[in-house]
This record gives structure tokens, sequence and C-alpha cells, in this order.
């Protein structure tokens, strides 16, 4: 788009009018929303979630890998338009070249966010806390990790189409990761509100809830206010207490 700039001075009792033409590129305008979402993750102190998409990449369909592609685009506008967004990254980069290529059929590469060439466990800081995010884990999260800037919330990049997949080699994937690699593991404390018939969640599912629990501090409320536990391909496998 073109830019006028206009400069008036006096010359001899005489008023001088300058003009000045510049060229500068057009910014769409869903990309300047993230790029103020991700301004707005860092100036309040949000935590980070962090997608690993290295680990799983190899293990998935194509279907899965596109399904994965999908719920990060919902994950990734869900966060945006949120009060209070979550710093967003994606790692593991350099071993998920099928996930890259399905995020480009929407446009990922224009998204305002963190890209980790390596795991998550290698690219962040000594100072950040790491905790992976697994169905499967002992500990529960605790709701102020929704809200603390040194916390990495780590979620497995992994769709699974078919619940024990592969003769069980799916199930407590991401707990199997994080204790390879020494990293704490929680579990979104849900079970006293909800069933789910299904090893874990949507990614869609967790960040909605983690942005509730993030907002209100209340687990039951954050559970029963998220979309994607009442919608496909979730819904027919939630029962609610």
């Amino acid at each position: 788009c073109l830019r006028v700039n206009a400069t008036i001075s006096r010359v001899g009792g005489h008023l001088r009018l300058a003009l000045s033409i510049s060229r500068r590129r057009r910014v769409p305008r869903r990309q300047r929303k993230a790029a103020l979402a991700a301004a707005v993750a860092e100036a309040v102190g949000s935590p980070t979630l962090c997608f690993d998409c290295g680990s799983f990449s190899q293990e998935m369909t194509n279907a899965e890998i596109s399904a994965l592609a999908r719920q990060l685009v919902q994950c990734y506008g869900y966060n945006r338009s949120l009060p209070r967004p979550f710093r967003f990254a994606l790692a593991g980069l350099e071993a998920a070249g099928s996930i890259l290529a399905a995020l480009d059929v929407h446009s990922a590469s224009n998204w305002t966010m963190e890209r980790k060439q390596l795991a998550p466990w290698e690219c962040f800081s000594s100072d950040r806390q790491l905790i992976y995010l697994s169905s499967d884990a002992e500990e529960d999260l605790a709701a102020e990790a929704t809200r603390d800037s040194s916390v990495v919330l780590v979620i497995g990049g992994l769709v699974d189409h078919a619940s024990g997949h592969a003769g069980g080699l799916r199930v407590g994937a991401a707990l199997r990761v994080a204790q390879a690699q020494g990293i704490r593991t929680c579990k979104l404390p849900i079970e006293g509100f909800v069933t789910v018939r299904k090893p874990s969640l949507t990614c869609t599912a967790v960040v909605q809830i983690l942005a509730g629990v993030a907002s209100t501090g209340d687990w039951a409320a954050a559970v029963r206010t998220a979309p994607a536990m009442r919608c496909a391909p979730l819904a027919k496998y939630v029962r609610w207490k």
C-alpha cells in the first residue's frame, strides 16, 4: 500500500507544502491480530504452550497427520482470541516434515509463534520449567501453572484414530517420551467432572481447558465450558458426571 507524508513549512513569508510517497507491504489483518495476541502474551507473562511435533510424526498415518494439522489450526485460532493468550510454540520441527507440509495448507508459515527445530527439552533454557502433559501421569497439574510465565506446558502432537493402535503402542506414548527424557509429567485433573472413554483428549480440548483454568482457576468450569468437549470427534466419548 502507499503511504503519503505531508510537511508544511514557511519560506520567506510563503507556505511550502512538501509531499512524499512511500510504499510498504500490506500486512493481512489476521497476521496483525496474531502479532498483537503474541505481544499481549509476552506482556502479561503467560506460560508457553509447546506442541511436541517431532516425537510422533513418524508413527501417524497421513489422515492422522492431517487431523493433527486441523487441531493445531483450531488451537492457534482459539489462543489468539483469548484476552490473555498463551505464548504458542511448535518444537521438534526438524523431524516433523510431514506435519509442516500439512500445516502449509493452512498458511501456518504466517502464524506468529515460536518455531523450534529441536525437541522441547533441547530448545528451552534451564530457567524454564517443562511439564509434559499426559493423561497417564500420576501428578495433577496445578491451576497456578497455567498462569506462570516460567512454565512450558508441552502437549504431544499425536492423533490416534484407532484407540490401542498397533497393539497398544500409542497408549501412554507421551508419558514414555517424557520419562525417557526425565521431564516432569502432569495430567489435567478432570476425572471428578467427566469420564472420557478414550486414552487422551484432543489437542483442541486440552488448550481450551487450560485457557479456562488460567482465566477462572476452576477446573470444573473449564471442563464444562470447553467447546471441544461437546463437539465431534470427542463428544461421543464423553460422559458427564
